[in-house]
């Protein structure tokens, strides 16, 4: 009698009429006259995968046959694969949220303090001038139509002149209470020592919040009209938000903005950057580079660093 194998999904079965033998050009095999023992007529262990060799080697399955890798690799392979799609999925989830515009603006609520550290390093007259403080700005009334009342005092000031402490001029670090609109315009200001050149100053470093939701590479631009009777100035301003960090416990928007006095005979102006808590608006640190700003009748050139006190 003769054998033949059949082979159906990977599983085979013996049967009479074929020899397991193989011949060129024919599957299973070519008839034979006499059956031959299974076992002297499989094919060496490195020969072209066959139904024959397959039946010997049980821990392989016919796909992992044909791609050259044992069972147990394909399972982690796939495992791994699975793995990093499910992380790719899960960052470009947190990318698109991320990316999502959000209305930026001032949440002011009564009571709300903010401590920040002040420092001014400028030139007047050939002197080294370099002035430091202690800033408390406090919220104390939040009008109907979103405007909202700030006292603002120093403490702790220090006036150097060529390396040299002496105490801070008349005009400087006087306590003041300012209303700014809910964009952020500086709409009236009071105080002992308050001028039109510290309204002036004050429209400089004012940070004019878009009047659309935003998120990185938004771009937006604002106009202030000067009101001749307070002595200021018309102002433009530019803002754009260069990108999404983290300074201490606040979530930023790093923003670069310019302000511009665009009428008077020396027009001020105030360039650099500045970093906006995005859940409530406040202005957690900036860095300015003023240019002709007028402060306790000097014009002021110089650098200007202000960071929140946690």
């Amino acid at each position: 009698m003769e054998t033949r194998i059949i082979v159906v999904s990977g599983i085979a079965s013996v049967k009479p009429g074929f020899s397991t033998e193989m011949s060129p050009g024919r599957w299973p095999g070519r008839k034979l006259g006499n059956r031959r023992p299974m076992a002297k007529t499989m094919p060496p262990s490195n020969a072209r995968p066959s139904p024959t060799n397959i039946m010997n080697r049980p821990a392989c399955s016919m796909k992992s046959i044909v791609q050259g890798r044992p069972r147990s690799n394909v399972t982690q392979y796939n495992r791994r694969m699975r793995t990093m799609v499910f992380i790719a999925a899960v960052l470009t989830a947190s990318l698109a949220l991320a990316q999502d515009p959000v209305a930026l603006k001032r949440n002011a609520k009564e009571g709300d303090s903010v401590k920040y550290k002040l420092a001014v390093d400028t030139e007047i007259g050939g002197m080294a001038i370099k002035f430091s403080a202690k800033t408390t700005d406090k919220v104390m009334k939040v009008n109907g139509d979103g405007s909202y009342v700030v006292s603002s005092e120093q403490q702790d000031m220090v006036l150097s002149i060529n390396g040299q402490d002496s105490p801070a001029p008349a005009g400087v670090g006087g306590a003041t209470t300012t209303t700014l609109s809910p964009e952020g315009w500086v709409a009236d200001m009071q105080g002992d020592e308050v001028t039109g050149d510290s309204i002036r100053a004050a429209n400089l470093q004012s940070f004019i919040f878009p009047k659309e939701p935003v998120k990185v590479g938004s771009k937006w631009m604002s106009a202030y009209k000067g009101i001749k009777d307070k002595g200021t100035m018309d102002v433009s301003y530019s803002f754009e938000i260069l990108g999404q960090e983290k300074v201490g416990a606040h979530d930023v928007f790093k923003v670069s903005f310019e302000a511009k006095e665009t009428a008077g005979t020396d027009p001020a102006s105030s360039k650099g950057t500045v970093w906006v808590e995005i859940s409530t608006g406040v202005v957690i640190k900036s860095e300015q580079q003023w240019t002709n700003v007028p402060i306790a009748g000097q014009m002021i050139n110089g650098k200007v660093v202000m960071d929140i006190i946690e």
